[in-house]
């Protein structure tokens, strides 16, 4: 059993510090960076209009195994996750094959 989930940290250090800090390696980790919030506008061939913004934040998915499951059905994070979880209305930008974020 898995459970999918997306975080924002404040920057690529903090991410990667607390990806690092996870000894359990059955899980899956994507690093999605900093995601536009607005994307670029290109002409037709390919010539940039106008810049794209980018987040302040850096994005990552994550496929956790529920090894963290409790007996109560409850999942335990590794510290400094649970803070930085977002919730969205949709798959956003990526997704694991077979598993939908919704």
């Amino acid at each position: 059993m898995y459970t999918f989930k997306k975080y924002e940290f404040d920057s690529k250090s903090q991410a990667d510090t607390r990806i690092e800090s996870i000894t359990d390696k059955e899980h899956s980790i994507v690093r999605l960076g900093y995601l536009y919030s607005t994307l670029p506008v290109e002409d037709e061939e390919g010539n940039v209009i106008t810049e794209g913004v980018r987040s302040t934040k850096y994005s990552v998915d994550v496929l956790w195994k529920n090894s963290l499951l409790q007996e109560n059905g409850s999942i335990v994070y590794p510290y400094g996750w649970k803070s930085k979880e977002i919730t969205l209305s949709d798959n956003g930008v990526h997704t694991f094959a077979g598993f939908n974020y919704i």
